[in-house]
């Protein structure tokens, strides 16, 4: 079996606060989306595939226990160190697995070594970044092979960020999420011009996982206390805005409201054979 490698905690790390919520809330969601990808690859044993931006690793997870090769790369240390232990914990794991440390936009694999890649709910963070990566993605997947990706279908896809915006929305204090790439032809574009073929785009909705009212505050706070516009309101305004998200919680709770749903968009690609 394969030891996969450890990197050095930060403070700085921006999931150090965030990663029992992100286990609890947002895996249920990455994991089934994952084994969706997996199951319409119809990847043979022994495959190997790259998961970018990696997260808590669900696809990187099911990928080795499926008898894939899986090699999971995000930036974060503490992520990394997670999917570590997790891949140490399997009773077997196929040779070449690993878990690292890597920038997107910078790979270090050589050309052609991988048979698919996989992106879930990154690339709307890497911004002008994006090009670059996929460039790196075309380097590193081999003739034929596959790319999936997977994003939000609008800034407020995701049901946290739709409880912020809104609740922000309800005290007057519009918040403006700094996402790209949100439109399937603004993914599908990309994509094209990096040099993949065959892209197609569809739409994607999942239920989501949601806390009690009485506990929105308490899990969801790790994830929108490190954005910058909730970081640039004031104390006062932050208490504003964090009553009217329970308000919103609780409307939810009681049928007032419809449960927020996750919408997203699958874009799927290939490289070109010759």
């Amino acid at each position: 079996m394969n030891s996969t490698p450890t990197a050095t905690l930060t403070a700085e790390d921006p999931f150090e606060l965030s990663l029992p919520a992100t286990t609890r809330w947002v895996e249920p969601v990455t994991r089934m989306i994952a084994d969706e990808l997996l199951d319409a690859s119809a990847l043979p044993p022994g495959a190997h595939v790259l998961d970018v931006g990696a997260g808590t690793g669900p696809l990187t997870i099911s990928a080795a226990l499926r008898g894939l090769r899986a090699n999971a790369i995000d930036t974060s240390p503490l992520l990394i160190n997670h999917i570590a232990g997790r891949l140490a914990g399997l009773p077997s794991l196929p040779e070449g697995t690993s878990a690292e440390v890597m920038d997107a936009m910078a790979l270090k694999y050589p050309d052609d070594s991988f048979d698919a890649a996989f992106s879930v709910f990154t690339v709307m963070f890497l911004g002008p970044g994006v090009p670059t990566a996929l460039s790196e993605l075309l380097r590193v997947l081999r003739p034929g092979a596959t790319l999936q990706v997977v994003h939000w279908a609008a800034v407020d896809g995701s049901p946290l960020i739709r409880i912020l915006s809104e609740a922000a929305s309800d005290i007057g204090a519009p918040i403006e999420m700094p996402f790209e790439y949100l439109r399937s032809e603004e993914l599908s574009a990309a994509l094209s011009t990096a040099g993949f073929v065959d892209v197609e785009v569809r739409p994607y909705t999942a239920d989501y996982p949601f806390p009690a009212a009485e506990d929105v505050l308490q899990e969801f706070q790790s994830f929108y206390v490190k954005l910058p516009p909730y970081r640039a309101l004031s104390p006062a305004r932050r208490a504003e805005l964090e009553e009217a998200m329970t308000r919103r919680a609780r409307a939810v709770e009681t049928g007032e409201r419809s449960r927020p749903i996750l919408r997203a968009q699958i874009a799927s690609a290939q490289v070109p054979t010759a």
